[in-house]
């Protein structure tokens, strides 16, 4: 049970990752 959790959470954190890089760069792009 404690593993369907931690990955979830994995899931999660890679998911905010990719926004905050989408995020991190557009910004660098649009200057």
């Amino acid at each position: 049970m404690a593993v369907i959790y931690l990955l979830l959470a994995l899931l999660l954190l890679s998911m905010i990752a990719k926004v905050w890089g989408l995020v991190y760069f557009l910004a660098l792009v649009s200057g």
